[in-house]
């Protein structure tokens, strides 16, 4: 393994024309101005190994794994393995230019001895290495492809292909100066503002190209308002990409794995140039109240989903006049009875419609002792009291021919000064839902600024906690799952196999059992993705007990 790992950078030069030239992905983590458009830094081989043996063991390979990741840490002595050091990560630096097969690239190997690394070259290898001036090293690149370059330096292998300059003793970096924060399995940092500019024209000339040909699209029953706001929604992608790439500072992404937390991870950040537009949008985004995180603020939740987006302001200003065209379009395609019935309804839903806002939520509380869980569902309205009042009158006036209130109680309680509606719901569920949430009907409540339905046993709850919370700061996305919580749940159709998957992974407390993503605001645009590595373990045992092993 650890051979592989050596070979696989040092080779990594012998193939720069056909790989890394052709697809630059990688970036820096220099401050300087003049410092590499990329970098890409790989985890020690020690922490390599830890990792592995981790894994291994969420999989119930642990006995194998530390029988031969053992004998690997055996082999390793003070000179390391070939020469390489395993306790300091690998890492790939690089400049771009505009000509991309002309640019730049160095990797870096770290080192426990010289001479056992060049005995690697040579003997294993069979490469002619030649020793030049000034402590550089070459040789020549399998079929002839090129000479690659390289000195020992700073305890590291400093390599290149072609051009010695890239590894001029008054050129290379110090490790501290391009090496990442923390120790993920894998870093890779792209600067975007280091990008040539030429590159960054002709990247979003190409998208601008594919993007225009959804212009010349049509969709069915394409109004000329439709198109209006079809071709602005495509603008505004076009501008949202010229952004990133012109007021882009830098996208970091960190793949880690990490034992003592139990987690394993995923984080992509995009940082905008200071005082930028781009900036001030993503400081907006962590400022923005939300009806769905405020009425969702809970340690209950066993699965929380909630969103917060808003549509441009160019995208804003012509979607009234679209969306009333959809409207009579949707509007004349159904019965003219239902049209009267539902007019009144869809009229008061249109400022909620042309806002250009989606902000709700979805989650799932408990479970309860019985094992049951409540529904509780949050979405932004635009006059939500008055779209209250468009259905007490629907229902009022189309009482004697529609039988509304065979599944629609209006009034049927009070929270406070805010009158709730019951959905007759729980003579209608069928069994793997009574097994979900109980016998239970669903209740309706309207603020002026949202609507709240919540469904289970502890309904009524539930839905006086969200009706007096406050719209509040979020994400702009959120999901997060507690496997625990929802064995009850997962286990509705796969009792039997959930359940003893569930028993033998978390016990009868679980914990450190969660799935999670988000996107956020503030500084940079941030995602991330975490699981538990216990979840990971459920789900092989799971596996394991459907087919009976």
């Amino acid at each position: 393994m650890f051979r592989f790992l050596a070979l696989a950078a040092f080779l990594t030069l012998f193939f720069v024309p056909a790989a890394t030239r052709a697809a630059p992905t990688a970036a820096p983590v220099l401050a300087k101005a003049d410092g590499p458009t990329f970098i890409l830094q790989v985890q020690s081989v020690e922490h390599l190994l830890d990792n592995a043996e981790y894994i291994a063991g969420l999989i119930g390979r642990d006995d194998d794994a530390k029988q031969w990741l053992g004998l690997a840490r055996k082999m390793a002595g003070p000179k390391g393995i070939e020469g390489v050091d395993l306790k300091r990560p690998f890492l790939i630096y690089g400049y771009l230019n505009q000509e991309l097969v002309n640019s730049d690239v160095v990797v870096m190997i770290p080192m426990a001895d010289k001479d056992s690394f060049l005995g690697l070259l040579k003997k294993t290898l069979s490469l002619e290495v030649k020793e030049e001036k000034d402590g550089l090293f070459s040789t020549e690149a399998p079929n002839n492809i090129g000479t690659v370059y390289f000195r020992f330096a700073n305890d590291y292998l400093y390599a290149t292909y072609l051009k010695k300059d890239n590894v001029a003793a008054t050129k290379i970096p110090k490790p501290a100066d391009v090496m990442g924060k923390g120790d993920s399995v894998i870093s890779i940092g792209v600067r975007i503002d280091r990008l040539p500019e030429e590159i960054k024209k002709f990247a979003l000339g190409a998208i601008e190209e594919n993007l225009s040909k959804g212009k010349d699209q049509a969709i069915p029953n394409e109004t000329p308002k439709i198109k209006a706001l079809k071709d602005k929604t495509i603008d505004s992608v076009a501008a949202g990409v010229k952004a990133i790439l012109f007021e882009g500072e830098q996208i970091t992404l960190n793949i880690d794995v990490d034992s003592k937390k139990d987690e394993l991870s995923f984080d992509f950040d995009l940082t905008a140039k200071k005082g930028s537009a781009l900036a001030k949008d993503f400081a907006d985004y962590k400022a923005r109240k939300s009806v769905a995180f405020g009425g969702l603020a809970t340690r209950d939740a066993a699965m929380v989903m909630a969103l917060n987006l808003s549509m441009p302001s160019s995208v804003k200003n012509i979607l009234g006049p679209a969306i009333d065209d959809v409207v009579k379009l949707g509007i004349a395609m159904i019965p003219n009875q239902a049209q009267t019935v539902l007019e009144p309804l869809v009229k008061a839903l249109m400022p909620t419609l042309k806002s250009g806002d989606l902000d709700g939520s979805f989650a799932f509380l408990g479970p309860n002792k019985g094992d049951k869980y409540t529904i509780v569902m949050v979405g932004k309205i635009a006059g939500g009291k008055d779209l209250e009042k468009a259905i007490k009158e629907i229902v009022a006036k189309n009482a004697d021919t529609i039988p509304i209130q065979m599944f629609l109680e209006l009034d049927a309680d009070t929270i406070g000064d805010t009158k709730i509606h019951r959905l007759k719901m729980k003579d209608g569920l069928d069994e793997s839902t009574k097994k979900i949430v109980g016998e239970s009907d669903a209740w309706l409540a309207f603020r002026d600024d949202a609507f709240l339905l919540t469904f289970g046993p502890d309904a009524k709850d539930a839905l006086k906690k969200a009706l007096t919370s406050a719209p509040a700061a979020g994400p702009v996305m959120k999901m997060e799952f507690a496997i625990g919580q929802l064995i009850a749940a997962l286990s509705a159709k796969e009792e039997k196999a959930t359940k003893q998957a569930a028993q033998k992974v978390f016990g009868a407390n679980p914990t450190g059992d969660t799935f999670a993503m988000s996107v956020d605001g503030g500084e940079s645009l941030h995602v991330r993705i975490a699981v538990k590595g216990k979840v990971l373990q459920f789900f092989y045992e799971l596996d394991k007990a459907k087919k009976g092993n």
